[in-house]
């Protein structure tokens, strides 16, 4: 395989650009579970469970975007030939 380099400061945008979504769909899911659980109290514990596990999963996935960040790593796309 062929490696492309990208300079980081077009890196560490695209990963602010990553970081700020996933915060807003946090959010946006965080609002939506807030009202499901206003308008039906009796929602399905089981589909509330897997919203959570979901904005766990994104909560992770900002915090890993946030060290990759930070590190002084060089990192390199690899293309196909």
């Amino acid at each position: 395989m062929n490696k492309k380099w990208v300079r980081k400061s077009e890196l560490l945008g695209l990963l602010d650009q990553a970081i700020v979504g996933l915060d807003e769909t946090e959010k946006e899911l965080g609002r939506r579970v807030s009202e499901k659980a206003k308008e039906q109290p009796t929602a399905s514990e089981e589909m509330l469970s897997s919203i959570k596990a979901s904005l766990l999963e994104i909560e992770k996935a900002v915090d890993e975007l946030k060290y990759v960040k930070k590190s002084e790593y060089h990192i390199a796309i690899a293309e196909p030939i």
